[in-house]
């Protein structure tokens, strides 16, 4: 489903606005420009100059559908969901055999209080901040939200690392013969910033979708003999 992937590239622009990318206003959120796309954050983005950890973003399309209304419903009536999956976490540069990796840093009260914060801007920013107008524009309604935190208990491992995950009722796909980008997609995709990563990853999108070829209507007969008011319309 194209408006599920839309859910994910218009929240991406929502907490990291091109504008801030630009230096035009302040980030929404603790992460700044440490936002990423269907991936962790590189190790070479993290602020190796903070003791505490370094903010950071991760969204994915966790999983997306769609049925009917109804029993009784037309094809075209139904109701679309998807869950976005938004990893927030206190980055660190850990080591193990001499190699360096990006991984979330144990859990501790201060850093715990950073980590709500973050998460804590992440559901303003998409559900009542002027920013997430637009992502609010896909979704119905945001149906539920968890939170939890990462964690291996049996080891007495607890890391500063959340999983939120907004599950949504969304936009169905639309298609017009007129090819092009469906339904919410060509609406959400004409709002956003020229220089935005959500546009260039939708306008990639865009040539895939053909206009429609429909059946030529060749002609019409009269048959003056039918029942009704005397004439037969037989298309050809």
């Amino acid at each position: 489903m194209l408006s599920a992937e839309a859910l994910r590239l218009v929240a991406i622009e929502a907490l990291c606005p091109t504008e801030a990318i630009a230096g035009e206003i302040a980030f929404p959120t603790l992460a700044g420009r440490r936002v990423y796309d269907s991936k962790a954050a590189p190790l070479e983005d993290l602020d190796r100059s903070s003791e505490d950890g370094t903010p950071v973003l991760s969204l994915y399309t966790l999983e997306s559908g769609v049925k009917p209304r109804g029993l009784a419903s037309a094809d075209t009536d139904s109701v679309a969901s998807a869950v976005l999956e938004v990893i927030a976490e206190i980055a660190i540069v850990a080591r193990d055999g001499g190699e360096e990796y990006a991984d979330a840093a144990e859990t501790d009260p201060e850093g715990r209080l950073v980590l709500a914060a973050l998460c804590a801007q992440v559901r303003h920013c998409l559900m009542f901040s002027q920013r997430g107008a637009l992502w609010r524009k896909i979704v119905r309604q945001v149906e539920d939200i968890d939170q939890k935190t990462f964690a291996v208990p049996e080891l007495g491992l607890r890391f500063q690392r959340v999983n939120m995950r907004f599950h949504c009722s969304i936009r169905d796909d639309e298609f017009a013969t007129a090819g092009g980008l469906p339904e919410p997609l060509a609406s959400v995709f004409n709002q956003l910033s020229e220089q935005s990563y959500a546009k260039a990853k939708l306008q990639s999108l865009a040539g895939q979708f053909q206009p429609a070829i429909l059946p030529r209507l060749q002609g019409v007969d009269l048959n003056t003999n039918g029942p009704v008011h005397g004439a037969v319309v037989n298309f050809t």
